[in-house]
């Protein structure tokens, strides 16, 4: 159901949030999106996931378990689609990070040096 030409895009709402990156489904989705809330075609790289229920589009953000109609239509859904906006850092913006300490070790599973 997920277009190739959406993959990698965002979906961008009247208010100018920005939902996404869009890429297919890579594992399970929780129990919490059972059929009763409807179709997962789609998630992010953030743990949220699209659905479709109807022909409403909407959008399930894991940290608060709530549902945001982003759509009324999948037409409406892939002409909100647009490329990532590029991300510009400036200094002393990041606070802190984490890093995976899986990640961090290196591809001989010692730390990497800095």
């Amino acid at each position: 159901m997920l277009p190739i030409q959406a993959i990698g895009k965002v979906f961008r709402s009247k208010s100018g949030e920005f939902f996404g990156a869009i890429r297919p489904l890579a594992e399970a989705t929780p129990k919490a999106l059972c059929l009763a809330h409807g179709e997962v075609f789609a998630e992010d790289d953030c743990g949220n996931y699209f659905l479709c229920r109807g022909d409403q589009v909407l959008f399930w953000d894991h940290e608060n378990g709530q549902f945001e109609v982003l759509a009324n239509t999948f037409e409406q859904f892939l002409a909100g689609l647009e490329p990532c906006p590029p991300v510009a850092i400036k200094p002393g913006q990041i606070k802190h990070a984490w890093i995976d300490p899986v990640f961090a070790k290196g591809s001989l599973g010692q730390p990497t040096e800095e």
